[in-house]
Order: C-alpha cells, then sequence, then structure tokens
C-alpha cells in the first residue's frame, strides 16, 4: 500500500513540476513584447512604401495567426507630435528598429536593400532578428 501511494504522489509531483516547466505560465514569463518601429519623412520614396507595407504585413499576420508579441508603429518624423520620441531614439531620417525592453536592432540598411525587389528576404531577416531580440 505505501508503494501505491509513494507512486501516486510522485506521478502527481511530476505532473505539476512537467506543467509549471512546459504550461502557458512559463511561455508567458519567457515571451517579451517587441515593437517594430519605422520613421519615415512625409514624403517617401516606392522602397520607403514597400518597407512599411512589408513589414506591418508580416508584423499583422504573426500576431494574427501566433498571437506573437509583436507591435507595429510607422510615425512621421516630419509631423511635430511626433519630435519627442524621435529625439529620444536619436532618429534622424528613415530608420527601421526592432525596440524589446533596453535592446534595440536597427534593420535600416536590410530593409531599404530588400524591400522593393525581395520582399521575402527581408520578412526571413525580420523574423530572424525578432527571435534574437527576445532571447
Amino acid at each position: 500500500m505505501k508503494k501505491i501511494i509513494t507512486l501516486i504522489t510522485s506521478v502527481i509531483l511530476v505532473a505539476c513540476v512537467t506543467t509549471n516547466l512546459f504550461g502557458k505560465n512559463s511561455v508567458k514569463q519567457n515571451s517579451k513584447e517587441v515593437e517594430v518601429v519605422y520613421f519615415h519623412f512625409t514624403q517617401r520614396c516606392t522602397t520607403c512604401q514597400a518597407i512599411e507595407m512589408v513589414v506591418k504585413s508580416y508584423i499583422e499576420k504573426r500576431v494574427e495567426q501566433d498571437n506573437a508579441p509583436y507591435s507595429f508603429q510607422s510615425i512621421n518624423i516630419d509631423k511635430p507630435e511626433s519630435q519627442e520620441f524621435v529625439k529620444a531614439k536619436k532618429i534622424e531620417g528613415q530608420t527601421l528598429l526592432l525596440i524589446c525592453s533596453d535592446r534595440v536592432i536597427d534593420l535600416t540598411d536590410m530593409a531599404f536593400d530588400n524591400a522593393d525587389y525581395h520582399p521575402d528576404e527581408l520578412t526571413k531577416i525580420l523574423e530572424k532578428k525578432l527571435t534574437e531580440i527576445t532571447l
């Protein structure tokens, strides 16, 4: 009888530990919110417009499909209401940033290199960098 009680207790203990390690609470503790921010001027070229379209579409898709902890903002740096945030981030021109807590990844060059003619490559880079910034 002691062996059965010990066995049942062990099974319950293992189940509790496994749930705590791999359950929903564990995911919430490890997930970090990432802001994807695209700074631009009022006057924009086709590449600038393509960057916003590709990145915004990818982020919205990930949030909708996976409930990913991402948000997207497009900020016009010519507008007076944007100036405080622009100065805080030291932005001087078109810029694409991933921001997670105190970590920042600048994807501007990669975005301009790929948005027009290689949008799939831009989404691959974005996916990789989103994973990196949350580790």
